[in-house]
């Protein structure tokens, strides 16, 4: 799939496959990220691609996506949850501002919905608790 993709990129752009996962990202929009907290994105001095597969693997690569709010924050943001109607079975959970949440859920929920062919619905919850 990569060898695929590969021709269709932006130049500069990186893809991987790892971990049953495909990356794709470039590397001036998400080392900044990856900068911008050491401890939490690379403890051990990971590099780009390394970095990417432990927040991804973890579950904590919403601010990656650019959609998203790191998981370790995620009581102080807008929580969006996506699901089938009638059903407690969640199939996408995110954390993100109010203006993040409000303007992606529809896009995200209509892009799983397609591929799953079913119709699903989101939910926007508000914060935990409030931003210190």
């Amino acid at each position: 799939m990569a060898e695929v993709l590969r021709p269709l990129l932006p130049p500069g752009s990186e893809i991987h496959a790892r971990s049953g996962n495909l990356y794709v990202y470039r590397p001036e929009i998400v080392r900044p990220i990856l900068d911008s907290d050491l401890p939490f994105y690379r403890p051990q001095g990971q590099g780009d691609l390394e970095a990417i597969d432990r927040a991804s693997t973890r579950g904590t690569n919403g601010e990656l996506l650019g959609y998203g709010a790191r998981e370790d924050r995620k009581d102080l943001f807008w929580s969006v949850l996506v699901h089938a109607p009638l059903h407690q079975e969640v199939l996408l959970y995110y954390a993100s501002t109010q203006e993040q949440a409000r303007a992606t859920a529809r896009m995200r929920t209509a892009e799983i919905s397609a591929h799953l062919e079913m119709r699903l619905v989101y939910e926007i919850h508000p914060p935990l608790r409030r931003k210190a």
